[in-house]
């Protein structure tokens, strides 16, 4: 990266987080965990903390709490999206816990701006 495209960048208030672009791996399992979660007594959404078991994690205030028990290695749903032959997602293919954390992250920016 050149001088002048570090000045123009650090001047326009762009950065390299603002550039981020999640995989398709991080897009699944942060819908698999929206269509799954629930709402903490705080007003935030909590989602499954594993793939398996009854605990959820509130993405606001990260309190942990019992709550409907789900099993992503069994379960199918559908879920949207822009291909329509792959409409049926398979959650046990698509849920990937590697990806937990910045699925996890774009919840927590989402309930801190969410959407109209």
């Amino acid at each position: 990266m050149s001088f002048i495209t570090v000045i123009h960048s650090k001047l326009s208030g762009k950065s390299k987080e603002s550039e981020y672009k999640p995989t398709t791996s991080v897009l699944t399992t942060f819908k698999i965990l929206r269509h799954c979660s629930s709402r903490c007594r705080c007003g935030g959404l909590a989602i499954p903390t594993a793939k398996k078991g009854c605990v959820y994690k509130c993405v606001r205030c990260g309190r942990h709490f019992n709550h409907i028990e789900h099993n992503f290695e069994h379960r199918k749903n559908h879920f949207s999206s822009a291909n329509p032959s792959t409409t049926q997602l398979s959650i046990k293919e698509g849920f990937d816990m590697s990806c937990y954390d910045e699925a996890m992250q774009l919840l927590k920016n989402e309930d801190r701006h969410p959407t109209l």
